[in-house]
């Protein structure tokens, strides 16, 4: 029983963290309303790796040896940055693969009388980007999720309320299951965030679509400049 309710709490508190709308979260729900949600949940992986890390090394007392990399300037400020540019890079080229993606499919349906659509090819590369979008999208999730300088601290007081509870048993064995366990329960809010979204796609016109596009972007962008604002805003508090 003590195991499934360290299980269970786990897996609430994962729920909990999580649901707030961060940029992993809206990440998420545009590329599955552009039809790839894949990527997004590649992204989401990326994600919840970083919180049950955040998880473990507090819940084992090995902050100290981390939180001087986790939270140096230099650091935070370049995956900060990598925030910036990679919403940058969606605003800018979205519409483009977009429009490219319709002129493709539409190609792809007009093809002359008496031939044959040549789909031999497809298998080969398909396969590689997929490959591709396993690391990249990993990645990216990562670098969203480390780039929040205040989400290791939150971390720390939900897990400091866990421990003074008396919700969490100190034993590693415990430890351990409750990170895997809030690991499973903030994969499972962008799994159904997806689902959600995924089911109402039908009835969202392709407007809407690349309206959220750019409105993602702008909301990455926004994130990452926040980031680094709070970021020097830590940096004049510590001079």
């Amino acid at each position: 029983m003590e195991y499934l309710a360290t299980v269970l709490i786990g897996t609430l508190v994962g729920i909990l963290i999580t649901v707030p709308l961060g940029p992993t979260s809206i990440y998420v729900a545009q590329r599955t309303l552009r039809g790839d949600t894949r990527k997004g949940l590649l992204v989401a992986v990326g994600a919840v790796i970083v919180d049950v890390f955040y998880c473990l090394i507090i819940t084992m007392g090995l902050i100290a040896l981390v939180h001087p990399y986790l939270q140096n300037a230099v650091v935070q400020i370049v995956f900060s940055v990598f925030l910036i540019g990679y919403g940058m890079k969606m605003l800018l080229f979205e519409k483009k693969h977009i429009r490219e993606e319709e002129e493709s499919s539409g190609d792809a349906n007009s093809v002359p009388a008496g031939e044959e659509a040549e789909d031999d090819s497809l298998p080969e590369p398909r396969t590689r980007f997929f490959k591709k979008s396993h690391y990249s999208g990993v990645l990216i999730g990562i670098s969203m999720t480390l780039a929040n300088p205040t989400l290791f601290f939150s971390w720390i007081a939900v897990l400091s309320f866990v421990s003074a509870h008396g919700l969490l048993i100190d034993s590693t064995v415990h430890k351990l299951l409750f990170s895997l366990a809030v690991g499973a329960g903030s994969m499972g809010w962008f799994l159904a965030l997806a689902l959600f979204v995924r089911n109402r796609r039908h009835i969202i016109s392709d407007g809407f679509v690349k309206m959220a596009s750019s409105i993602t972007a702008l909301v990455i962008i926004g994130f990452g400049v926040y980031f680094t604002i709070t970021i020097f805003q830590h940096l004049n508090g510590a001079t």
